[in-house]
């Protein structure tokens, strides 16, 4: 966790100097495409001119000349966040009061693209009267990152690897590089001289040739050659899904049947997997030694941006979020405990848009920060109430918890829970038999009040 600072109106110093990072919701860096997180700690450090009497030029957000009129130049930026991806350097700071242009909370993001550095990164090893720190040569002019405490060394040297091994790869021109192989294996199939149905196996056979080549060279060799080959099968992957989703919407106007039934379904739990394949953030704890609550910052936060669109007007166990959390990382798995700590810290940072609760019977979900149980209840009496299930004699209609769980597409054992606090809050009311027990809208404050009514108009 960055400390608080506050953000002085009449000065800039190098971070405003630099373009702005979009950030999610959660406050995590928003990646670009093909982007990969390479190395981030919660040890802050600082971004400091090399020439402190030159006042470098401010930039806007959006990386255009800023005002500095009025304004005093400081010659340095304390407690940044540092971040290096395939594709940017990044720095995160503080700041007290939200910033209107960062787009979102109170953290200041801004980045150096690597692509912009016009030397090498020069590292100076701290001594017993000098502290770590590296040399950036960038267009925009020179700059010291300054790393303090007792891991500085080692944070510099670190940093320093990750940059030179990101330049030297280029990630950030591996968009062009796959759009020129995808022109080449365009040309060799149109240049084939078959014709008919045989062309087209043809130009199929070479399509998956050419995704066999991608992902054979990928996972034949070290974790460098994978993170080289990571944005291809990232296009493959995307390629697939976009695929079968028209295939769905070409089959959605058609007549379906049996077996079109069993392969969209095959084609919908095709598409789940590729979709939540990996993540290019996992977060390690090894990497938080001695700082475990800022792990569980950053881990409540990237939960959060990973269930958000998951959890749009709805709730989800504790036991469901950790099976789908940990198949999305595919490795580098979270304890139990890593997420019961990361639950605790979203009700502490409280503008993740995700809220704890804790049914009485002990079962703990996490749900829309908007939603609230009387709302969950309201929906439950309008399930009751238009419910397919026959009607009992009175004409109301009435739910089961496996009815409910197939409206709210959830598991049976949370549709029950919902079921249960709607019936203690007085919006339920139930019927047990020996077939299952049913729940119907609660009737009788209507009835009473007619009830009233009527005496009071036979007077």
């Amino acid at each position: 966790m960055t400390s608080i600072i506050r953000e002085r109106s009449k000065t800039w110093s190098p971070i405003d100097c630099l373009p702005g990072a979009k950030l999610t919701e959660s406050g995590l860096l928003e990646m670009l495409p093909g982007e990969v997180l390479m190395w981030n700690r919660p040890d802050l450090v600082e971004l400091r001119a090399a020439v402190a009497d030159e006042a470098m030029t401010a930039l806007s957000f959006g990386g255009n000349p800023a005002n500095t009129t009025g304004k005093t130049w400081v010659d340095r930026s304390l407690d940044c966040q540092l971040t290096i991806t395939t594709h940017r350097i990044v720095f995160q700071q503080q700041l007290q009061e939200p910033q209107v242009s960062s787009n979102n909370h109170n953290i200041k993001a801004r980045f150096i693209h690597l692509s912009s550095l016009i030397a090498d990164t020069q590292l100076e090893r701290g001594t017993m009267f000098k502290t770590a720190r590296i040399l950036l040569g960038t267009a925009m002019g020179e700059l010291y990152v300054i790393f303090r405490g007792e891991k500085g060394n080692g944070n510099a040297k670190d940093v320093v690897s990750s940059i030179e091994t990101a330049v030297r790869r280029q990630e950030w021109e591996t968009e062009s590089k796959l759009q020129k192989m995808e022109k080449t294996v365009t040309l060799m199939m149109s240049s084939s001289n078959k014709v008919g149905v045989d062309a087209i196996l043809s130009r199929s056979a070479a399509r998956h040739e050419h995704a066999a080549s991608i992902t054979s060279q990928a996972f034949a060799g070290d974790a460098e050659t994978l993170m080289e080959e990571a944005a291809a099968l990232i296009k493959i992957i995307e390629k697939y899904v976009s695929t079968l989703d028209h295939h769905d919407n070409s089959k959605s106007s058609s007549s379906s049947n049996s077996d079109g039934d069993s392969s969209a379904e095959d084609n919908k739990r095709l598409t789940d997997m590729l979709q939540n394949m990996g993540m290019t953030a996992a977060l390690r704890k090894t990497d938080y030694k001695g700082r475990e609550e800022a792990y569980y910052a950053q881990l409540a936060r990237q939960l959060a941006d990973f269930l958000r669109p998951k959890l749009k007007n709805t709730m989800m166990t504790l036991t469901d979020v950790y099976c789908l959390y940990n198949r999305a990382r595919g490795s580098n798995l979270i304890s139990p405990d890593d997420l019961l700590q990361a639950v605790q810290q979203m009700e502490q940072i409280k503008t993740l848009g995700l809220s704890h609760y804790t049914f009485p019977s002990g079962l703990r979900v996490l749900q829309d920060a908007a939603l609230n149980q009387d709302q969950m209840a309201q929906r439950l009496v309008e399930i009751a109430s238009s419910s397919s299930s026959s009607p009992n004699a009175s004409g109301l209609g009435g739910t089961t918890e496996v009815e409910t769980s197939r409206h709210l597409q959830v598991s049976v054992v949370l549709a029950r829970e919902q079921l249960l606090a709607a019936e203690s809050k007085g919006y339920l009311v139930r019927d047990e038999t020996t077939e299952s027990i049913r729940f119907f809208p609660n009737r009788f404050d209507d009835w009473y009040d007619s009830l009233i009514q009527n005496r009071r108009s036979s007077r």
